[in-house]
């Protein structure tokens, strides 16, 4: 309760939005495996928060 009083006296505190680079979606692309003959580059996608990756193959 002590708390709440404290910050009802000071008013709304006012704190602005910073990005920070690892809460939000990163990817690379890579040189991926020929695939029939054609070359294929790999597209990965990952949030540094979680230990999932997203790998897709993609044509050149």
């Amino acid at each position: 309760m002590k708390r709440y009083v404290q910050l009802r006296e000071q008013g709304r505190v006012y704190r602005p939005w910073i990005a920070e680079p690892a809460l939000w979606p990163q990817w690379d692309w890579g040189e991926g495996p020929r695939i029939g003959g054609r070359r294929t580059s790999l597209w990965c996608a990952w949030l540094a928060w979680s230990r999932f990756r997203v790998v897709i193959p993609v044509f050149d």
